[in-house]
């Protein structure tokens, strides 16, 4: 029995080749790398982003995108701007 990787079952089960889940999983992991080694986002809504598929929003430091949810419960949370702190 040939072994398998997970990249390989899924891609299996939604018809898309190996090859393009693998495509897809180095572009996921370059996109959580960008949003991880940015000190504070800002995100603008992605003009560019495909409108059949949910709202993308663009940092504009690192260039890092995220969905609809992941923004909403980002500005939520949201941190001051570095070296910024209002007067009490």
């Amino acid at each position: 029995m040939e072994k398998k990787n997970g990249l390989d079952v899924l891609g299996e089960l939604t018809g898309i080749s190996g090859e393009d889940m693998r495509s897809i999983a180095t572009s996921v992991k370059a996109n959580f790398d960008k949003l991880n080694a940015c000190p504070y986002h800002e995100f603008k809504e992605d003009n560019t982003s495909n409108p059949a598929h949910r709202k993308q929003y663009r940092c504009i430091h690192c260039d890092g995108t995220i969905d609809q949810s992941r923004y909403t419960w980002h500005e939520k949370g949201r941190r001051a701007k570095p070296g910024y702190y209002p007067r009490s």
